[in-house]
C-alpha cells in the first residue's frame, strides 16, 4: 500500500506524463515506487476517468492533484492530443508555482527536452543508472517535498 505524503492537498504523490510508446517504461518505474508513494499512471487509473471526461481528469491531475510530475520525454511528447493536454496543464502550473514539482527524463538519443524547462529539472541518468536509478531519484525528490 502506498503511503501518501502528509499534505492532503494532493491526491497523488507522482503523476507520469509520457507517450503511449513509452508506457512500458512508465509502468516499470511505477511498479518500483507504487508501494512507497501514491502514483497516477493513466492506464492504471482508468477508473478515475469513468466519472468525468478524460480531458478534465488529465488537467486536474497535472495542474492540481499531483505533488510531483515526471515527464518521460520523447521528441513527440506534447504533440499528441493527450500529451498536449498534459503539457498545457504542466505549463499552466509552472506559471503559477515554478518548476519545483517537475522532473523531465529525456529518452531520445541524443537527449532532447522542452526548451522552457530549467536544466535543474532534467534528469539525464537513465542511460547510466537505469530504471532503478530513475525510481530512486523520483522517490527521493518526492520525499524531499514532504
Amino acid at each position: 500500500m502506498a503511503i501518501l505524503l502528509s499534505d492532503s492537498k494532493y491526491k497523488y504523490d507522482v503523476a507520469f506524463a509520457f507517450l503511449e510508446k513509452d508506457e512500458p517504461l512508465a509502468n516499470h518505474i511505477n511498479d518500483l515506487i507504487k508501494d512507497k508513494i501514491s502514483t497516477f499512471l493513466y492506464s492504471k487509473k482508468s477508473e478515475d476517468s469513468l466519472n468525468t471526461k478524460p480531458e478534465k481528469t488529465f488537467i486536474d491531475v497535472f495542474e492540481r492533484q499531483s505533488r510531483f510530475i515526471v515527464i518521460l520525454f520523447s521528441s513527440k511528447w506534447g504533440t499528441t492530443p493527450w500529451t498536449a493536454i498534459e503539457e498545457k496543464a504542466i505549463r499552466n502550473r509552472a506559471l503559477e508555482v515554478g518548476f519545483d514539482f517537475l522532473l523531465c527524463i529525456p529518452l531520445d538519443n541524443p537527449p532532447e527536452t522542452p526548451r522552457y524547462l530549467p536544466q535543474n529539472r532534467i534528469w539525464s541518468g537513465l542511460s547510466k543508472l537505469g530504471v532503478k536509478g530513475a525510481a530512486i531519484a523520483i522517490e527521493e525528490l518526492v520525499l524531499s517535498l514532504g
